[in-house]
């Protein structure tokens, strides 16, 4: 499979999840998904900055774990990303993620996580939640008002719940926007 196909199915399997569960607005609650396909999600502070989430699975259950410490939108970032996880690494048991594979990068075949499954996490990350077709639409309709570009990432990170990074980075992705916007 290409690089190009994961991206692709990755994009469909978290568009599928939230037309599954009828979530259509932004933003996107990443707790609420995770409680709606089975999984609990705790807030446990830690000390180490660089330390983001965990994603335990047993038998029965499985149960993401986030620095409670970290911003709300690092910590909605981390659970989307621990989703990812769940849904595309079923052969896993653990994943302990640190700052480092949460790198947001301009386009995914440059990414400085460590590992494909890092990237394809934060891939699902993003497309949950930043869905492409509800962002395309929010980014068009601004578009239309507002000519300067950062602005718009502003107003879209702030509906979408994301840091301006990860919008320029989706939009980038989406190529709604050049990468020296």
């Amino acid at each position: 499979m290409t690089t190009e196909m994961i991206y692709s199915t990755i994009e469909d399997m978290a568009t599928k999840v939230l037309k599954d569960h009828k979530i259509t607005e932004a933003p996107i609650d990443p707790k609420k998904v995770a409680e709606l396909i089975g999984l609990s999600v705790v807030e446990v502070p830690h000390d180490n900055d660089d330390l983001c989430g965990l994603l335990l699975k047993g038998d029965k259950k499985a149960i993401i774990g986030v620095n409670a410490l970290h911003h709300s939108n690092r910590k909605r970032f981390t659970i989307a990303h621990e989703i990812g996880h769940y849904l595309l690494h079923k052969n896993e048991n653990t994943f302990l993620d640190h700052h480092e594979n949460f790198d947001m990068v301009k386009f995914r075949k440059n990414s400085s996580p460590k590992t494909q499954e890092e990237r394809e996490a934060n891939s699902f990350a993003a497309a949950l939640l930043m869905p492409a077709k509800l962002l395309k639409k929010n980014f068009t309709s601004l578009q239309g008002v507002m000519s300067n570009s950062q602005e718009i990432i502003q107003l879209l990170a702030k509906k979408y719940a994301v840091s301006p990074d990860a919008m320029r980075y989706r939009l980038i992705n989406l190529q709604l926007i050049s990468a020296h916007n």
